[in-house]
């Protein structure tokens, strides 16, 4: 949702979150119960707009890329098709 938004996200490697985040390019990704981690990368970004800029640009082209309606059309259709492929029909 961040990254819709055009704010860099910042999550843990944890589950699917560290698969939406390019680390270091549509946002950061730190390590579980790294506290020290996560305000590195908060700090990062406040004190980096430049990057900050291009972080959230580049989250929120990632975003509409992958998660557009025609995107997610053309996904579930993807998925329709090679489950039929796979029933042999």
């Amino acid at each position: 949702e961040a990254m819709g938004c055009g704010v860099p996200a910042i999550v843990s490697n944890t589950g699917g979150l560290q698969s939406l985040v390019d680390h270091d390019h549509s946002g950061l990704t730190f390590q579980p119960g790294d506290a020290a981690g996560l305000a590195d990368n908060i700090l990062m970004l406040r004190q980096r707009s430049r990057k900050r800029t291009k972080m959230a640009e580049a989250g929120r082209l990632q975003v509409m890329q992958r998660f557009s309606q025609h995107g997610m059309i053309d996904a579930v259709l993807a998925l329709y098709e090679s489950l039929l492929k796979a029933r042999g029909k």
